[in-house]
């Protein structure tokens, strides 16, 4: 929906710079969403990953090298904050997982944060 919103914006009033947006996008992360990604590093690089394309938790986890279940617990932890959404929810063994707008957005705001650019293990 945000995403949705600067594409209006921009259309409408196409005086929207890259700057602007930047700024409006930091006025929008809150204070939880800046402690939850800045205290889990394995999000950011699941989310970075997931902007790729669509993963399950096992090869994704085989990917990261973190534990299965670590990578399971945080997909709904950010499935639960609307960051990734499961394809399939009502499968018990394929749970695809791709990221959102919303996703997106925190990705690009961390990724262009200079602080926050490597979430190396």
């Amino acid at each position: 929906m945000f995403c949705q919103f600067l594409n209006v914006t921009q259309t409408i009033t196409q005086a929207v710079t890259p700057a602007y947006i930047q700024k409006v996008t930091l006025i929008f992360m809150n204070t939880e969403e800046e402690i939850f990604f800045a205290r889990n590093k394995i999000a950011i690089n699941i989310l970075k990953e997931l902007k790729e394309k669509e993963w399950m938790a096992k090869p994704l986890s085989q990917k990261l090298n973190y534990y299965r279940e670590t990578v399971s617990r945080i997909l709904k932890r950010l499935e639960d904050k609307k960051y990734v959404i499961c394809i399939k929810p009502e499968s018990s063994n394929y749970r695809p997982y791709k990221i959102t707008c919303r996703g997106k957005r925190i990705i690009k705001e961390v990724l262009n944060n200079s602080n926050c650019k490597n979430f190396n293990r």
